[in-house]
């Protein structure tokens, strides 16, 4: 996958692709990438138990008169301008703003409060949903050059097929993909594997870690990321 100067989605880059575990738990943008993860789950969640997993409507059209688009994209050329200097780390933190941006969005229009109040709230609460799973789709091909297998995931969480995500350009990266009557997939921990591999990991390598650091510290770090999702 070709994304003008930014590199090309089957390079490993090992930390990106946040393959060596200890690096991607101590590293800072592991925090956004937990929220990332949890914004995913909790939003498929509302849809299916409000929305029988199905969009609406076309993002587009959930998205009128809503300025969050619009952050998206300031955060998304953002990412571009990182990815063209080869910043890889600068790239990475950049998209996953925009998770951080949506869970603000998420906490401040409180749609599940408001499918509960039904009629026009409840369109609204849907639409919100629907703004929120085109910026995971966004976040899902800005982050692939840097964790393919990682936003695999998300995309297929969305109702892609491999091919459809296999496909995708830099310019899939613009607001709109979503379409009304597309259908979610069940919603499921996207960083379930890493985790495992990384408890395994731990036990079999370490006794001590960065700045002594007991394993049993580790251990609740691994406890504390498990309850995340």
């Amino acid at each position: 996958m070709r994304r003008g100067k930014c590199p090309k989605k089957e390079n490993k880059i090992v930390m990106g692709e946040w393959e060596s575990e200890v690096p991607f738990i101590v590293c800072p943008p592991v925090s956004n990438g937990f929220c990332v993860g949890n914004l995913l789950n909790r939003t498929l969640g509302l849809l299916r138990k409000n929305c029988q997993s199905t969009l609406a409507v076309d993002s587009d059209v959930a998205a009128q008169e809503n300025p969050f688009p619009e952050i998206v994209e300031m955060l998304v050329s953002k990412a571009q301008v990182h990815y063209e200097n080869l910043s890889l780390s600068s790239a990475c933190e950049a998209v996953l703003e925009i998770g951080n941006a949506g869970n603000s969005y998420m906490d401040e229009r409180a749609p599940w409060s408001l499918f509960k109040k039904g009629d026009a709230a409840a369109e609204a609460a849907s639409k919100d949903l629907i703004i929120i799973l085109e910026t995971m789709r966004i976040i899902a091909v800005a982050l692939s050059p840097i964790a393919p297998s990682l936003c695999w995931r998300i995309y297929e969480q969305l109702g892609y097929s491999k091919d459809q995500y296999d496909a995708v350009t830099w310019n899939d990266t613009k607001w709109g993909g979503l379409k009304g009557g597309q259908v979610m997939a069940q919603p499921k921990p996207v960083f379930a594997r890493k985790r495992a591999r990384l408890k395994k990991r731990l036990h079999k390598t370490m006794g001590k870690a960065e700045g002594g650091r007991p394993l049993r510290q580790w251990q609740n770090i691994v406890s504390t990321s498990r309850r995340t999702f």
